[in-house]
């Protein structure tokens, strides 16, 4: 959410394949999965079919608990920890914003509140977990009412317990973190660096057309500026970017360097350092346009560097580096076809060389310019105009080798197309609806890939609006958190 102050089938084409697995088993043995509708399988630009054996099918898991913003990541146990924040039932706009964090069990189907006791109100929460300590971080902006910090709490017992600081400073809106090792400094008490990055202006906007990042020596409690910016504080050729000062998540490699995504200049883009931010040095990804402000990055074990985001034409994409994020592979197109938009392209990736993609995509979306304008519910007066009655759906992408040529990518949808995630209008750059900006994707403990959605369908609007008193159930800003799940049936 960018702050500011408040005064058809999974795709056309394969909708014949995917009735062709109607006859397989009517339930997985995994709770929560549907085997009638599994992956279809494609090489980018080329139409699907649905293998007849060794399929992956999608599952779905409802936490119970009300959402906006998902993130998710998992306990050492390899249980499922989902942040979000929630809006008040009766509450005038749902004001004020708690945050939230939920566990679920080991099935995936029971859930209970294990939020910090810290934060008492949130905007923009993000929850990751250091895969080299276990440690899990939660974040959460404006979260004890300081207009320029973020409180960070963190928990080293599966979310039993945890330490809250909200010292984490300098910057406005759209905050994010990541974890990994030093690569000159001396960590106290903690063996990595805590990265947290950040908007320059309220609500990211104009003039400035970079994030500042500091870091943490001692585990996620203090922070001191990084150095330089990634990118130019105002640069006159990036003025045109919507939400020019966002970026993505900071993602860090085994030998410490930093790699920060950005829309820049209409383009997608990657700030590097290799001294812990104190430097930086850009690279183009690609020239085919990026729809969104904030692309998101992972890094596989062995140093190879992906990134996704929408381009110009609002469908997702994929590119990788094998040298630290100096040169980039040609975009990799991951839209089924069918598939008319797409939008909050999150990526994750194995040791193995997997990996997994999650977005919102619509298969009867105008997918032509003018294309939905970045409209926030809570905070403004909005119509969903030519988008009204468009459905979008949770994409979940597996891609077995993404480093072969062409990738095999296996393609479902978390929820079947007839009850979709929400209806009306969703920008590249977010406001779609009770997703809002963000979505997640991590990879389990056991290697399957899980994605955080909210599903907005699931629940009507139970406090007086302040603004699009309008906005039907399905598009009203409220829903409830669910986690995809792509799995093999064997």
């Amino acid at each position: 959410m960018r702050f500011g102050l408040i005064g058809g089938g999974i795709v056309v084409a394969v909708a014949s394949a995917i009735g062709a697995g109607a006859s397989a088993s009517a339930a997985a043995s995994t709770a929560g999965c549907d085997a009638t509708r599994p992956a279809i399988v494609y090489t980018p630009g080329r139409r699907g079919h649905v293998p007849t054996r060794k399929r992956l099918i999608p599952c779905r898991y409802d936490t119970g608990a009300r959402a906006l913003e998902p993130s998710l990541d998992f306990t050492r146990d390899g249980r499922i920890l989902f942040q979000a924040w929630e809006l008040q039932s009766g509450a005038p706009g749902g004001a004020p914003p708690e945050p939230r964090v939920v566990r679920s069990d080991s099935s995936f189907t029971n859930w209970h509140d294990v939020s910090p006791l810290g934060p008492v109100a949130s905007l923009d929460p993000f929850l990751t977990m250091d895969r080299r300590t276990g440690r899990i971080f939660s974040v959460s902006f404006l979260a004890d009412g300081q207009p320029t910090c973020a409180t960070i709490s963190y928990s080293d017992d599966n979310a039993d317990s945890w330490v809250s600081s909200p010292l984490a400073c300098g910057g406005f809106d759209g905050e994010s973190i990541g974890t990994g090792p030093p690569v000159s400094s001396s960590p106290v008490g903690y063996p990595d660096l805590v990265y947290y990055c950040t908007g320059t202006t309220p609500a990211s906007s104009p003039p400035t057309t970079t994030p500042i990042c500091s870091k943490s020596l001692d585990g996620g409690l203090t922070f001191q500026p990084t150095g330089a910016p990634p990118w130019p504080v105002a640069d006159e050729q990036a003025q045109g970017d919507t939400f020019g000062p966002w970026a993505g998540n900071p993602v860090v490699g085994a030998d410490g360097t930093v790699y920060v995504p950005k829309r820049f200049a209409g383009q997608p883009e990657v700030a590097v350092s290799r001294d812990e931010g104190l430097t930086w040095q850009r690279a183009q990804v690609a020239s085919n346009g990026s729809g969104g402000e904030t692309p998101r990055m992972a890094i596989d074990d062995s140093g190879n560097v992906y990134y996704t985001w929408v381009g110009a034409n609002h469908l997702p994409y994929l590119a990788y580096s094998r040298n630290e994020g100096a040169t980039w592979s040609a975009p990799i197109a991951l839209a089924p076809r069918g598939l008319r938009e797409a939008d909050l392209p999150r990526v994750a990736a194995m040791a193995d060389g997997r990996v997994a993609v999650a977005y919102i995509g619509s298969t009867d979306s105008p997918a032509q310019p003018p294309f939905y304008p970045y409209c926030d519910a809570l905070l403004s007066e909005c119509t969903d105009g030519s988008y009204a009655g468009v459905t979008w759906s949770g994409y979940m992408t597996l891609i077995g080798k993404a480093l072969a040529s062409p990738p095999k990518l296996q393609t479902a949808t978390v929820n079947p197309p007839t009850q979709p995630l929400l209806v009306g209008g969703c920008s590249s750059d977010g406001a779609c609806k009770a997703d809002l900006d963000f979505i997640d994707v991590k990879f389990g403990p056991a290697g399957d890939p899980f994605a955080a959605f909210v599903d907005d369908c699931a629940l009507a609007r139970d406090f007086p609006p302040i603004f699009s008193a309008e906005l039907g159930s399905c598009g009203d800003f409220l829903g409830e958190g669910i986690v995809g799940r792509l799995t093999s049936s064997g």
